[in-house]
């Protein structure tokens, strides 16, 4: 993808209103499957770069895989979805690269569903991390969440 800004900036009482970005171009790779080794299982991976160069020298790398599987483990009865991504960015200034920065997350969830005539609970949970890294910061946090759930499904019947 190229992109070719051709718009002027925008100043008023030498305030910048408005910068164009520097023209840059993109290149973007990725490849989705979707297996399914039993009737009852399904597997998904899915894994994408993508690298973008400004005219200034300035450079922006990214990279994502995810994996996410699903199973019915007793059909119309008991199910279960798993999932996990890890995403990556890199920020890289011409001028300066010792100011690279980094920043990287990752997140999973879960949901085991079981199903009664009218009732379903769930037990769920999720996970995300994130973290920045420049020449100044180290910064990492993450968050967990769990939860039991309980669905009335009114009109399916017994």
């Amino acid at each position: 993808i190229r992109r070719d800004d051709r718009s002027q900036a925008l100043i008023v009482d030498d305030f910048v209103i408005y910068e164009p970005v520097p023209d840059s171009r993109e290149t973007v790779f990725g490849v989705n499957l979707t297996w399914q080794p039993h009737e009852r299982i399904v597997v998904s991976p899915q894994w994408q770069r993508s690298r973008t160069r400004e005219e200034t020298g300035d450079g922006f790398d990214s990279e994502m895989w995810s994996l996410q599987l699903a199973a019915d483990i007793l059909p119309e009865k008991l199910s279960a979805q798993v999932g996990w991504t890890e995403a990556s960015d890199r920020q890289r200034f011409f001028e300066l690269p010792q100011d690279a920065q980094r920043q990287s997350n990752s997140n999973g969830n879960l949901d085991v569903a079981y199903r009664m005539s009218i009732v379903t609970f769930h037990l769920r949970g999720v996970y995300g991390r994130n973290e920045f890294r420049s020449a100044l910061f180290d910064e990492r946090d993450s968050e967990w969440q769990a939860s039991f759930t309980v669905e009335l499904n009114w009109g399916q019947g017994t």
